[in-house]
């Protein structure tokens, strides 16, 4: 989850005052690095030719893959979900998160399976069809995935706050309902 999303829960009511440290240790304080690989099976699919049969590109975001998106996945299943559906009263809230979780789990352990004992040489054409298909399935997801945290954070901020604000601060901003404008006679 990014920290745009653990700033809204922070600024969330109800929230606990003591979860962001806690929740912050799980995740890297910088996202960033995940977004490369979630947005590399695309190109990676891409890259795949049944007359080439090159595996190299998609053993090594295999291990990408494996050794920092679902890390992070499994962090945010564990600490933060739970963390949202204390601060919003309920599980209904993080459902399609923690499904998204486990599909993004399922796509990778396809794709190794897949790997597993295929090599250059031996992998037929259908081999590569079907490595592309799991990657399209795969990048299709994690955009999905991408998707729900980023609109997770912005349904958390309570009036429409921008995220890291204080709570009130946008509703000071704004005039209240009725309020006429006195610049305009």
């Amino acid at each position: 989850m990014s920290d745009r999303y653990l700033a809204a829960l922070a600024a969330s009511p109800g929230s606990p005052r003591n979860w962001s440290a806690s929740a912050r240790c799980a995740v890297p304080s910088n996202q960033t690095p995940l977004r490369s690989p979630r947005q590399k099976p695309r190109s990676v699919a891409n890259g795949l030719s049944t007359r080439d049969r090159d595996l190299a590109p998609v053993r090594t975001l295999l291990d990408r893959l494996e050794g920092e998106v679902l890390p992070h996945e499994r962090a945010d299943e564990a600490l933060l979900v739970p963390l949202v559906a204390r601060a919003l009263d309920g599980t209904d809230a993080t459902a399609a998160m923690s499904r998204t979780h486990a599909e993004i789990e399922h796509q990778v352990g396809q794709l190794h399976r897949l790997l597993t004992g295929l090599g250059n040489e031996t992998a037929e054409p259908e081999d590569i069809i079907e490595l592309r298909r799991l990657l399209y399935g795969l990048y299709a997801v994690l955009r999905l995935h991408n998707a729900q945290e980023e609109e997770g954070a912005f349904s958390l901020v309570p009036n429409g706050a921008a995220i890291g604000q204080a709570p009130g601060a946008a509703a000071a901003r704004e005039p209240a309902p009725g309020a006429r404008d006195r610049t305009a006679t």
